[in-house]
Formats: C-alpha cells, structure tokens, sequence
C-alpha cells in the first residue's frame, strides 16, 4: 500500500515529469483486464489497457533509455474508442494478440486478452499547444508475441 505521507513529503523542486520511452519497438505483457472510460468533451465510450514493458528490442536507442529510466517500471495506456467506425482497430487488434474470435462477442474476446504479449513500436507526439512531448504504443504497429 502506499505511504501518503512519505510520497507527500518529497519537495516540490525533486518532482520532474518522466521523458518519454525512446522511439522503437517494445515487447509489452497485458496484465489486468481493461477497463471502461468515457473520453473527452464527447464522453466516447473507449476500453483502455495499462501494459507493461518488458524488453526494448534493438531498434531502441539504449542510451536515450538510460535517460527516460528503467523501462521495466513503465506503464502506458492503449485505448480504442468503442464507436462503430473505430471497433475494426479493437478488434484488429484482439486478433492479433491471438485472441480467438469464431462466434465470440468483442467483450469476450476483450477480457482474454489478459496475460498476453506483443511488440509495438512506441512514438511520440506532441500535446495540442506544443508543450509536452508525450510516448505512447502505437496500436498500427501491433504484433503478437507468440
């Protein structure tokens, strides 16, 4: 469990914001069912996953990551928003997880996805002002581990 108390007491001037993972390709484990948001002004209904990394692959500069810290205690998000134009890239994706689809709902098939690994490269982009330069898994570069 957490202690607030020590967490809260770290001064102000310590507390940085974390550099992004570099750019390249990740080895990533799902470990926890998904979870249901609604995103944005609109409140779109999205199912996101917090995954964790577990290997850079080759691909990644090693000495940027040395920078951005242990890549084994990063978590990112992967989100897919549940509108009828975009369930192709939630399904798309739960395939290529290996997760089966004969005669299954995208819920059933949502909660095996739990466990599984896969590669995906991690981009950066940047917030709507230009301020912050953020990581984040790109879901077209989607792979399965197995």
């Amino acid at each position: 469990m957490a202690n607030f108390t020590e967490i809260l007491s770290r001064k102000a001037e310590e507390v940085e914001k974390p550099k992004p993972l570099p750019v390249g390709q990740y080895l990533w484990s799902i470990p926890n069912l998904f979870e249901q948001e609604e995103i944005g002004e609109n409140k779109t209904p999205a199912l996101i996953w917090k995954v964790k990394c577990v290997a850079p692959q080759s691909d990644v500069d090693m000495a940027a990551l040395a920078e951005s810290g242990n890549a084994k205690d990063r978590e990112q998000r992967v989100t897919f928003f549940l509108t009828e134009d975009a369930l192709w890239r939630l399904r798309d994706f739960l395939t290529k997880l290996g997760v089966t689809e004969s005669g299954r709902s995208l819920a059933e098939m949502a909660a095996d996805a739990t466990n599984r690994m896969f590669y995906a490269t991690v981009k950066h982009r940047w917030n709507k002002d230009k301020t912050q330069l953020f990581g984040e898994v790109d879901t077209n570069t989607i792979a399965s581990a197995s």
